[in-house]
């Protein structure tokens, strides 16, 4: 189990890499694409912290 999880680990995280690497040097012609969704990405993330909020706040308030 441990060596497949490594080669699998290993091939998942050199593959990250190489397309970090390719973005990375055109990212200059990419970024007016990427920056459409920056308020996408931003209301997302507000939303999971008020969902995650709200779920710490209901279960502590629940009558016993």
């Amino acid at each position: 189990f441990t060596l497949t999880a490594f080669v699998g680990s290993f091939i998942w995280s050199y593959f990250l890499a190489w397309v970090g690497f390719k973005l990375g040097e055109n990212w200059n012609k990419l970024e007016p694409y990427f920056r459409k969704f920056d308020y996408l990405v931003l209301v997302a993330i507000i939303l999971l912290v008020i969902l995650w909020i709200f779920g710490h706040w209901k279960r502590r308030t629940k009558p016993s």
